[in-house]
């Protein structure tokens, strides 16, 4: 073989061997980056929802001359009308759901032990199938055997808790996010168009269009599909 054959393959594999170790440094420090800012990312996701949702509605006022900040504070009028009234047929039927099971607790539960009773019976099984006292409860969590399980279910109500804590963080501020991105949507597009390279700029502005028009119509295709299936389940239910 030809010695610059074989040159320009040794230096063809170095700078594949160099690139892939490049690669695996930049994925590494992103991860490491990524793991210590993690917290930002289910608000900003949430925001960016929030956004391919209501943009087109902003999008379309701003068209007609409408402010974008009105537009965008008509936007969320709507959203949060939609959220009220949704609320306000949601959580009587819950609240009167809940009471009514606080209510038929103790005959459910009756129900069920005699049909747990009566299945063992046709099985041919002698199962003794009856609920604690409320001192042998008492009597269970006294017991210092159990107390190291009682600490392991604190921790998971804990931590229950906490991410109940977060998700309502979340909840919060993913609005407060999405409104300012919404407010700056043109200028904010107009700067990252500005960093990219001339040279790339026309198809790097043309596969964002596509891919942001894909992300945008998921986002509210699944919509509609949850609005859907959500009147049809409570025709069904009720």
């Amino acid at each position: 073989m030809d010695r610059d054959a074989v040159y320009g393959s040794v230096q063809r594999l170095g700078v594949v061997a160099w690139s892939s170790l490049g690669v695996l440094g930049i994925l590494w420090v992103a991860i490491l980056v990524g793991s210590r800012i993690a917290i930002i990312f289910p608000p900003l996701v949430l925001g960016i929802a929030i956004i391919y949702l209501l943009n087109p509605f902003v999008s379309w006022l701003e068209r007609r001359h409408v402010p974008r900040f009105v537009g965008s504070v008509l936007a969320y009028i709507v959203l949060l009308g939609v959220f009220s009234a949704a609320a306000f047929f949601i959580v009587p039927v819950l609240v009167e759901q809940g009471q009514d099971l606080a209510d038929r607790f103790p005959q459910l539960t009756e129900d069920a032990q005699e049909e747990i009773s009566a299945l063992a019976d046709r099985l041919g099984l002698s199962v003794d199938v009856s609920l604690p006292t409320g001192q042998e409860v008492s009597d269970w969590f006294a017991d210092p055997a159990n107390q190291d399980l009682i600490r392991s279910q604190l921790g998971t109500v804990a931590d229950w808790t906490l991410n109940v804590f977060q998700a309502v963080l979340v909840a919060l501020v993913a609005p407060v996010i999405a409104f300012y991105l919404l407010l700056d949507l043109p200028s904010v597009s107009e700067r990252i168009r500005s960093l990219v390279p001339t040279d790339w700029r026309d198809e790097a502005i043309h596969l964002f269009v596509q891919i942001s028009t894909a992300v945008g119509g998921f986002v509210r295709g699944q919509l509609v599909v949850a609005f859907i299936v959500g009147i049809l389940t409570s025709i069904g239910f009720w």
